[in-house]
């Protein structure tokens, strides 16, 4: 945000929902991979803990319910922080929103690819597919271009 100029406290807290969120989509579809490329969990070990999943069941690769029920918790909860962030998009320049935009619709592609797999992410690393980010791309050419015709005052 500071880069492009801005510096209100508000629009900086919604981009770092944005931020934040791409972040953890990151990580919740890299659990085995990380564990078994890198030997680390970046699940929280509270939710761990409360929903009953343990290192050991990570470090196996055992897919439980209890496993699936807390990534879909965790990627519910990046949902909510995608959706929060998403009024950034009406409060910054056009470009700079249509950047915002792909970054939070590719997040949340992440975050169906997770569930498209029932939340196994310890065995199956989610794929957003070449048509999805065929679509994401061009609904940012179109929402672009749609934005230099309101600035030129073209109207459709």
């Amino acid at each position: 945000m500071y880069v492009s100029g801005y510096r209100d406290p508000e629009l900086l807290a919604l981009s770092d929902k944005i931020c934040t969120g791409l972040q953890y989509a990151n990580m919740w579809q890299d659990v085995g991979a990380d564990f078994t490329e890198r030997g680390r969990i970046y699940l929280p070990q509270d939710e761990m803990r409360r929903f009953g999943v343990t290192e050991t069941q990570i470090q196996v690769g055992e897919f439980t319910p209890a496993y699936r029920e807390l990534l879909r918790d965790l990627t519910g909860r990046t949902r909510v922080l995608f959706a929060a962030g998403r009024p950034i998009e009406n409060r910054v320049d056009s470009d700079l929103a249509s950047t915002l935009r792909l970054f939070r619709c590719g997040g949340e592609a992440i975050l169906d690819a997770i569930e498209a797999i029932d939340f196994n992410t310890l065995n199956k690393r989610p794929i957003v597919t070449r048509a999805t980010r065929l679509g994401l791309l061009s609904g940012t050419l179109i929402n672009r271009l749609a934005a230099a015709l309101r600035y030129k005052g073209v109207t459709a």
